[in-house]
């Protein structure tokens, strides 16, 4: 099987997001798809694999709390179920497009509603901000037992604070207290290192 794409007229069960993810599918706006190869930046086609991280007894590494240690006095929080994009959230986004034109889209809202504009996961956002000010933000898909992270945005800027990385350990973080047993972070191709990244979080 390469690829199959999978869009939903009315909301996805909690349940049924897990069997999907649990199977090698994983969600791109408010759609579900699954496939074997992706085209790269240099044209090539990988084979991929989706990865996924158990929570239960799961401990951050050393490098990793020392991450947590250092933003988490320094930076607001929050957890909400996603909306429509703000402006705030719109302009974080084009200034990180500016620096990583192939890592965003400027049509945020597929993340919520789709490209058919109808609202079948459980979209949930995490911002991260420096006083009054958003410097990052992700979206995450909840299941029952599982999530799935697709998208993490944040100011150029504020690379030095690995806020990329950090959004995922605060995901990390929020879903093991809400009980979620697997974590997944996408995929990765044994042959192209970009994604590996994602395996540094635990077995």
């Amino acid at each position: 099987m390469s690829t199959q794409i999978r869009h939903f007229i009315t909301p996805l069960p909690a349940r049924e997001l897990d069997r999907y993810l649990n199977s090698g599918w994983r969600p791109a706006g408010q759609g579900i798809y699954t496939a074997d190869f992706l085209r790269a930046d240099d044209e090539e086609i990988y084979g991929c694999i989706q990865v996924r991280l158990p929570l239960e007894n799961f401990a951050f590494k050393k490098r990793h709390r020392k991450i947590l240690n250092r933003n988490n006095p320094n930076f607001k929080v929050t957890y909400n179920r996603a909306t429509e994009p703000d402006e705030e959230l719109l302009e974080l986004n084009r200034r990180y497009m500016a620096v990583h034109p192939d890592k965003t889209r400027e049509d945020l809202d597929l993340h919520v509603t789709g490209e058919y504009l109808v609202r079948v996961l459980d979209t949930r956002i995490v911002r991260v901000y420096d006083g009054d000010k958003l410097v990052a933000f992700s979206y995450v898909d909840l299941g029952e037992e599982t999530a799935y992270t697709k998208a993490g945005i944040y100011d150029p800027e504020y690379a030095r604070f690995s806020l990329g990385i950090y959004t995922m350990l605060l995901e990390i973080a929020w879903l093991k207290e809400k009980g979620i047993s697997f974590y997944h972070p996408g995929y990765i191709s044994p042959r192209y290192a970009v994604f590996d990244y994602k395996l540094q979080f635990g077995d």
